[in-house]
């Protein structure tokens, strides 16, 4: 149903019908605007949903390829942000193949996070015989 929407397919949306505390909600949230490009959606007066479902209906807008391309760009902006300087050799490594484009398997990607949970568990007992050492720890049955 929701493969390919377009412009018109938006235009057509019923009006939202919703109880919020200042009474009923019944915007539909969208607007075409025209461009210098072209027209854009803007999706607005949406800052009682969520940001994934704003995000959801944004996406319903692309074709199937412009998806892939933009759930790409994300995992790409994610692994830049969150693994590239982990301080995880391991994870840093295939971070580079991965936005290199070398490696963009779910296997490397599993591999890459068992080896980050991996060093977070050896992070986490090094800490506690830290702790345990620094404030000393009597077992009690």
């Amino acid at each position: 149903m929701f493969d390919m929407w377009k412009i018109t397919n938006i235009i057509d949306v019923e009006y939202c019908e919703l109880d919020t505390a200042d009474g009923p909600y019944k915007k539909t949230g969208y607007a075409l605007e025209h461009q210098e490009n072209g027209y854009a959606i803007t999706i607005g007066r949406m800052h009682h949903l969520a940001t994934k479902d704003i995000i959801w209906v944004a996406v319903q807008l692309l074709t199937t390829a412009h998806r892939m391309e933009f759930a790409s760009a994300c995992a790409d902006r994610a692994v830049e942000r969150h693994a590239l300087h982990c301080g995880i050799e391991s994870v840093e490594a295939w971070a580079v193949r991965w936005l290199s484009g070398k490696d963009r398997s779910a296997r490397a990607a599993a591999e890459a996070a068992a080896a980050a949970r991996a060093e977070e568990q050896t992070r986490q007992i090094r800490w506690l015989k830290r702790a345990v050492e620094h404030w000393g720890y009597e077992r009690v049955s």
